[in-house]
């Protein structure tokens, strides 16, 4: 059973299976890389819907400067 995971998923988010399969997993961490903040937001939602998880940090970094495009980093912990 791992301690932590980290994911860092396409575009489209986390599908279905997959955040149930974490959440199965119940990993004492979880850090969630993303290059699309709405479905990053969509995905952590889900993981505090339960309360089994908090957001102990979040932050961006612009990897491409001079466009529009942002990674975020989330780190999830459990309750």
């Amino acid at each position: 059973k791992p301690d932590v995971v980290v994911v860092d998923p396409a575009r489209s988010g986390l599908s279905k299976r997959a955040l149930e399969s974490i959440l199965e997993l119940a990993p004492r961490t979880v850090v969630y890389v993303s290059c699309n903040v709405s479905t990053q937001a969509r995905d952590v939602k889900r993981f505090l819907e339960g309360g089994t998880y908090s957001v102990t940090g979040l932050k961006g970094f612009d990897l491409y400067p001079q466009t529009t495009h942002v990674e975020s980093v989330c780190t999830l912990a459990r309750t």
